[in-house]
Protein backbone atom coordinates (compact mmCIF):
# COMPACT_ATOMS: atom_id res chain seq x y z
CA UNK A 1 0.00 0.00 0.00
CA UNK A 2 1.16 3.21 -1.06
CA UNK A 3 0.96 5.47 1.87
CA UNK A 4 1.10 9.47 2.31
CA UNK A 5 2.23 10.86 5.64
CA UNK A 6 2.00 14.50 6.62
CA UNK A 7 3.96 15.91 9.53
CA UNK A 8 2.18 19.94 10.13
CA UNK A 9 5.43 20.93 12.87
CA UNK A 10 5.29 24.43 14.20
CA UNK A 11 8.40 25.00 11.95
CA UNK A 12 8.46 22.94 9.50
CA UNK A 13 5.91 20.96 7.07
CA UNK A 14 7.18 17.64 6.25
CA UNK A 15 5.78 15.08 3.68
CA UNK A 16 6.91 10.95 3.46
CA UNK A 17 5.43 8.80 -0.05
CA UNK A 18 6.54 5.10 1.34
CA UNK A 19 5.28 1.96 0.49
CA UNK A 20 4.39 -0.13 3.24
CA UNK A 21 4.14 -3.94 3.32
CA UNK A 22 3.35 -4.89 7.03
CA UNK A 23 6.04 -3.65 8.78
CA UNK A 24 8.43 -2.15 6.18
CA UNK A 25 8.58 1.04 5.10
CA UNK A 26 10.10 1.93 1.64
CA UNK A 27 10.33 5.73 0.93
CA UNK A 28 9.48 6.76 -2.38
CA UNK A 29 9.57 10.69 -1.67
CA UNK A 30 10.87 12.80 1.28
CA UNK A 31 10.03 16.43 1.00
CA UNK A 32 10.21 19.12 3.65
CA UNK A 33 9.08 22.66 3.56
CA UNK A 34 9.48 25.32 6.38
CA UNK A 35 6.37 27.79 6.55
CA UNK A 36 7.08 28.25 10.42
CA UNK A 37 3.42 28.85 11.43
CA UNK A 38 4.27 29.22 14.77
CA UNK A 39 6.06 32.95 14.00
CA UNK A 40 4.63 34.86 16.57
CA UNK A 41 1.96 32.76 18.21
CA UNK A 42 3.52 32.56 21.26
CA UNK A 43 2.55 36.88 21.77
CA UNK A 44 -1.12 36.85 19.34
CA UNK A 45 -2.16 33.50 20.46
CA UNK A 46 -3.16 32.36 16.97
CA UNK A 47 -1.49 31.34 14.24
CA UNK A 48 -1.11 34.34 11.55
CA UNK A 49 -2.98 34.51 8.49
CA UNK A 50 0.91 35.13 6.78
CA UNK A 51 1.75 31.72 8.13
CA UNK A 52 -1.89 30.42 7.41
CA UNK A 53 -1.43 31.35 3.76
CA UNK A 54 1.96 29.49 3.54
CA UNK A 55 1.11 26.42 5.08
CA UNK A 56 -1.66 26.18 2.53
CA UNK A 57 1.15 26.86 0.11
CA UNK A 58 2.96 24.06 0.86
CA UNK A 59 -0.28 21.45 1.12
CA UNK A 60 -1.47 22.95 -2.24
CA UNK A 61 2.44 21.41 -3.59
CA UNK A 62 1.54 18.60 -1.14
CA UNK A 63 -1.27 17.42 -2.62
CA UNK A 64 -0.31 17.72 -6.15
CA UNK A 65 2.62 15.41 -5.47
CA UNK A 66 0.41 13.05 -3.74
CA UNK A 67 -2.03 12.89 -6.58
CA UNK A 68 1.14 12.08 -8.80
CA UNK A 69 1.85 9.04 -6.84
CA UNK A 70 -1.99 7.84 -6.77
CA UNK A 71 -1.50 7.13 -2.84
CA UNK A 72 -4.09 5.24 -0.97
CA UNK A 73 -3.81 6.74 2.00
CA UNK A 74 -3.35 10.13 3.19
CA UNK A 75 -2.38 10.71 6.90
CA UNK A 76 -1.99 14.29 8.01
CA UNK A 77 -1.05 15.31 11.78
CA UNK A 78 -0.34 18.62 13.39
CA UNK A 79 1.60 19.31 16.65
CA UNK A 80 2.12 21.83 19.45
CA UNK A 81 1.48 24.96 17.46
CA UNK A 82 -1.95 23.63 16.48
CA UNK A 83 -2.59 22.33 19.73
CA UNK A 84 -2.15 25.76 21.36
CA UNK A 85 -3.08 28.20 18.75
CA UNK A 86 -6.85 30.00 19.18
CA UNK A 87 -7.59 29.54 15.25
CA UNK A 88 -6.71 26.07 14.79
CA UNK A 89 -10.34 24.62 14.94
CA UNK A 90 -11.15 27.23 11.40
CA UNK A 91 -7.80 26.01 9.87
CA UNK A 92 -8.92 22.16 10.27
CA UNK A 93 -11.64 22.93 8.93
CA UNK A 94 -10.32 25.16 5.94
CA UNK A 95 -7.89 22.25 5.43
CA UNK A 96 -10.64 19.93 5.36
CA UNK A 97 -12.80 21.91 2.63
CA UNK A 98 -9.65 22.92 0.36
CA UNK A 99 -7.32 19.86 0.23
CA UNK A 100 -10.20 17.12 1.84
CA UNK A 101 -7.31 16.18 4.13
CA UNK A 102 -8.49 14.92 7.88
CA UNK A 103 -6.36 16.89 9.86
CA UNK A 104 -5.38 14.87 13.89
CA UNK A 105 -4.20 17.70 15.96
CA UNK A 106 -2.28 15.15 17.93
CA UNK A 107 -1.40 15.16 21.50
CA UNK A 108 1.99 15.87 23.15
CA UNK A 109 2.48 12.41 24.33
CA UNK A 110 0.84 11.05 20.97
CA UNK A 111 3.68 13.25 19.31
CA UNK A 112 6.22 11.67 21.03
CA UNK A 113 5.42 8.03 20.81
CA UNK A 114 4.88 8.58 16.83
CA UNK A 115 8.77 10.21 17.26
CA UNK A 116 10.09 7.48 19.06
CA UNK A 117 8.38 4.70 16.96
CA UNK A 118 9.64 6.59 13.59
CA UNK A 119 13.45 6.84 14.85
CA UNK A 120 13.87 3.16 15.84
CA UNK A 121 12.78 2.21 12.68
CA UNK A 122 16.22 2.25 11.40
CA UNK A 123 17.35 0.66 14.39
CA UNK A 124 18.06 -3.04 14.76
CA UNK A 125 19.43 -3.02 18.28
CA UNK A 126 17.36 -4.01 21.57
CA UNK A 127 18.67 -1.39 23.75
CA UNK A 128 17.10 1.24 25.90
CA UNK A 129 17.07 4.52 23.66
CA UNK A 130 16.14 8.13 24.73
CA UNK A 131 14.59 9.86 21.50
CA UNK A 132 15.00 13.97 21.23
CA UNK A 133 12.63 15.72 18.57
CA UNK A 134 13.57 19.40 18.87
CA UNK A 135 10.62 21.14 17.26
CA UNK A 136 9.43 24.36 16.62
CA UNK A 137 7.37 25.04 19.72
CA UNK A 138 7.74 21.79 21.96
CA UNK A 139 10.43 18.84 22.44
CA UNK A 140 9.41 15.59 22.97
CA UNK A 141 11.53 13.02 24.95
CA UNK A 142 10.80 9.50 25.21
CA UNK A 143 12.58 7.17 27.06
CA UNK A 144 12.53 3.40 26.42
CA UNK A 145 12.82 0.16 24.14
CA UNK A 146 11.11 -1.89 21.49
CA UNK A 147 8.85 -3.44 23.94
CA UNK A 148 7.63 -0.95 27.09
CA UNK A 149 8.08 2.62 27.25
CA UNK A 150 9.51 3.92 30.38
CA UNK A 151 8.69 8.09 30.52
CA UNK A 152 7.57 10.00 27.80
CA UNK A 153 6.56 13.52 27.40
CA UNK A 154 6.27 16.93 25.10
CA UNK A 155 7.79 19.66 27.21
CA UNK A 156 6.56 23.40 25.86
CA UNK A 157 9.99 24.37 24.36
CA UNK A 158 11.27 24.59 20.91
CA UNK A 159 13.14 26.19 18.44
CA UNK A 160 11.24 29.20 17.34
CA UNK A 161 9.69 29.52 21.07
CA UNK A 162 13.24 29.79 22.07
CA UNK A 163 14.15 32.46 19.92
CA UNK A 164 11.19 34.87 20.26
CA UNK A 165 11.16 34.39 23.92
CA UNK A 166 14.83 33.94 24.82
CA UNK A 167 17.76 34.77 22.07
CA UNK A 168 15.89 38.00 20.92
CA UNK A 169 19.43 39.42 20.01
CA UNK A 170 21.00 38.94 16.75
CA UNK A 171 23.47 37.47 17.50
CA UNK A 172 22.20 36.58 21.15
CA UNK A 173 24.47 38.32 23.82
CA UNK A 174 26.47 35.92 26.60
CA UNK A 175 23.38 37.14 29.01
CA UNK A 176 20.86 35.83 26.96
CA UNK A 177 22.47 32.69 26.45
CA UNK A 178 23.21 32.12 29.88
CA UNK A 179 19.32 33.09 31.16
CA UNK A 180 18.28 30.62 28.52
CA UNK A 181 20.43 28.01 29.96
CA UNK A 182 18.54 28.69 33.22
CA UNK A 183 15.56 28.25 31.85
CA UNK A 184 15.78 24.59 30.21
CA UNK A 185 17.40 23.92 33.87
CA UNK A 186 13.83 24.76 35.00
CA UNK A 187 11.95 23.09 32.22
CA UNK A 188 13.66 19.85 31.66
CA UNK A 189 14.00 19.98 35.69
CA UNK A 190 12.22 16.37 35.93
CA UNK A 191 14.10 14.87 33.84
CA UNK A 192 17.40 15.31 36.49
CA UNK A 193 14.99 12.58 38.52
CA UNK A 194 15.23 9.62 35.68
CA UNK A 195 18.09 6.74 35.50
CA UNK A 196 18.94 6.97 31.91
CA UNK A 197 22.38 5.27 32.57
CA UNK A 198 23.08 2.59 29.44
CA UNK A 199 20.79 4.09 26.87
CA UNK A 200 21.62 5.32 23.31
CA UNK A 201 20.49 8.60 22.18
CA UNK A 202 18.58 9.51 19.30
CA UNK A 203 17.83 12.79 17.78
CA UNK A 204 15.46 13.62 15.41
CA UNK A 205 14.18 16.82 13.48
CA UNK A 206 15.22 19.80 12.11
CA UNK A 207 18.22 21.01 14.38
CA UNK A 208 20.45 17.42 14.24
CA UNK A 209 19.65 16.42 10.94
CA UNK A 210 20.63 20.02 9.70
CA UNK A 211 23.92 19.60 11.86
CA UNK A 212 24.47 16.36 10.73
CA UNK A 213 24.48 17.42 7.01
CA UNK A 214 27.05 20.79 8.09
CA UNK A 215 29.25 17.79 9.66
CA UNK A 216 29.39 15.87 6.43
CA UNK A 217 29.70 18.61 4.19
CA UNK A 218 26.73 18.40 2.51
CA UNK A 219 25.88 20.44 -0.72
CA UNK A 220 22.36 19.12 -0.72
CA UNK A 221 20.43 17.42 1.65
CA UNK A 222 20.45 13.32 1.69
CA UNK A 223 18.49 11.59 4.51
CA UNK A 224 20.08 8.18 3.42
CA UNK A 225 23.50 9.56 4.23
CA UNK A 226 22.28 11.04 7.38
CA UNK A 227 20.34 8.07 9.00
CA UNK A 228 22.48 6.92 12.05
CA UNK A 229 25.45 9.08 11.26
CA UNK A 230 26.94 10.91 14.78
CA UNK A 231 27.30 13.90 16.47
CA UNK A 232 29.67 14.53 19.08
CA UNK A 233 29.42 16.72 22.45
CA UNK A 234 33.08 18.08 20.98
CA UNK A 235 30.51 18.77 16.97
CA UNK A 236 27.69 20.51 19.31
CA UNK A 237 30.66 22.94 21.34
CA UNK A 238 32.01 23.55 18.23
CA UNK A 239 28.81 24.55 16.37
CA UNK A 240 27.50 26.39 19.22
CA UNK A 241 31.09 28.55 19.63
CA UNK A 242 30.62 29.37 15.61
CA UNK A 243 26.77 30.46 15.44
CA UNK A 244 26.85 32.68 18.47
CA UNK A 245 29.38 35.24 16.97
CA UNK A 246 27.47 35.25 13.92
CA UNK A 247 24.54 36.99 12.68
CA UNK A 248 21.57 35.02 11.09
CA UNK A 249 22.54 36.42 7.79
CA UNK A 250 26.19 35.85 8.57
CA UNK A 251 25.47 31.87 9.27
CA UNK A 252 23.10 31.94 6.05
CA UNK A 253 26.00 32.96 4.08
CA UNK A 254 28.24 30.91 5.58
CA UNK A 255 26.35 27.17 5.63
CA UNK A 256 24.40 27.41 2.74
CA UNK A 257 22.48 26.08 1.50
CA UNK A 258 21.49 23.28 4.04
CA UNK A 259 21.12 25.82 6.70
CA UNK A 260 18.83 28.07 4.65
CA UNK A 261 15.27 28.54 6.69
CA UNK A 262 16.77 27.62 9.78
CA UNK A 263 19.90 30.23 10.51
CA UNK A 264 17.96 32.00 12.94
CA UNK A 265 17.14 28.99 15.18
CA UNK A 266 19.93 26.72 14.94
CA UNK A 267 21.90 28.14 17.44
CA UNK A 268 18.71 27.65 19.64
CA UNK A 269 18.27 24.00 19.20
CA UNK A 270 21.42 23.38 19.14
CA UNK A 271 21.72 24.50 22.52
CA UNK A 272 18.85 22.34 23.29
CA UNK A 273 20.47 19.49 21.93
CA UNK A 274 24.12 19.89 24.13
CA UNK A 275 21.82 20.98 27.35
CA UNK A 276 20.14 17.27 27.03
CA UNK A 277 22.77 15.26 26.20
CA UNK A 278 24.70 17.18 28.85
CA UNK A 279 21.83 15.91 31.09
CA UNK A 280 21.99 12.15 29.45
CA UNK A 281 25.83 12.15 30.77
CA UNK A 282 26.10 10.94 27.17
CA UNK A 283 29.40 12.10 25.08
CA UNK A 284 27.31 11.48 21.58
CA UNK A 285 24.16 10.69 20.22
CA UNK A 286 22.83 9.02 16.26
CA UNK A 287 20.83 11.31 14.43
CA UNK A 288 17.83 10.25 12.61
CA UNK A 289 15.50 11.38 9.73
CA UNK A 290 12.97 9.31 10.48
CA UNK A 291 10.40 10.90 12.97
CA UNK A 292 6.44 11.47 13.59
CA UNK A 293 6.13 10.73 9.74
CA UNK A 294 7.34 7.60 9.39
CA UNK A 295 6.05 6.55 13.17
CA UNK A 296 2.66 7.41 12.13
CA UNK A 297 2.73 5.17 9.10
CA UNK A 298 3.50 2.83 11.74
CA UNK A 299 0.70 3.26 13.96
Amino acid sequence: MKIASIDIGSNTVLLLIAEVNGSEIIPIINEYRIPRISSGLSKIGIISEESITKLFEVLTEYKSIINEHNCDKIIVNGTQALRIAGNSKQILDDIKSQFNFDLNIISGETEALYSFKGALSSFTGSSNYIMIDIGGASTEIVFGNRNEIFFKKSFPIGVVVSKEKYLLTNPPTDREITNYKKELNKIFNELTEIDFQNSQIIAVAGTPTTLAALKLGMEEYSESKIEQSIITETDLNYFINKFKKLSYLDIKYHYSPIIVGREDVILAGTIILEYLMNLFKSDKLYVSGRGLRYGALIE
